[in-house]
């Protein structure tokens, strides 16, 4: 009795090879897309972030400053313009009245205490591209209203966001 030879051929036929490398290349294109979302995703968080250090520090450092200041200087300020500038009289820590300066040089926010030299409120990487301020006033107290516009820029990305306040001189009230 003869038994039918048994195919002793191994390996792949070209219809398996043909799914696999199928499968491969959906697979590949999946895992690009993927880290492509997690790469834009990393910028768009790194942006924000960024963003919202410089205006933090910008806002709560004019809050602190404002609120405690006595009087806004008029002349010497510069409301309802892109690049307005802030004049406040104070004191320092010692009592000796004082003024704080806050202002835009080139893209960067600025404060200034007294005639002494400027720093920076704003990272470098974040430029403001629009500081306007606004005095309200009352017949009992006085405030001054914000806008702040801060963009920052990563990887080709652009990202613009606005900040607004409204702080009162706690130093100015009257009875």
């Amino acid at each position: 009795m003869k038994f039918p030879a048994k195919n002793s051929q191994k390996g792949f036929s070209l219809a398996e090879l043909v799914i696999y490398v199928a499968l491969l290349a959906l697979f590949s294109v999946a895992m690009v897309n993927t880290l492509l979302i997690l790469t834009k995703s990393w910028t768009t968080v790194k942006l924000a972030k960024s963003i919202s250090i410089s205006a933090t520090s910008v806002l709560e450092r004019m809050t602190r400053e404002v609120r405690t200041a006595t009087a806004i200087d008029t002349g010497l300020s510069t409301f309802n313009a892109t690049s307005s500038v802030l004049v406040i009289n104070s004191q320092d820590l010692s009592g000796a009245a004082t003024t704080f300066k806050f202002f835009v040089s080139g893209s960067t926010l600025k404060i200034q205490k007294g005639a002494g030299s400027s720093d920076a409120l704003t990272l470098s990487t974040t430029p403001v591209t629009n500081f306007t301020l606004r005095r309200i006033t009352t017949s009992q107290s006085e405030a001054v209203r914000i806008e702040l516009q801060v963009q920052s820029t990563y990887r080709g990305q652009t990202s613009t966001q606005d900040f607004y306040d409204v702080v009162q001189l706690r130093g100015g009230y009257q009875n």
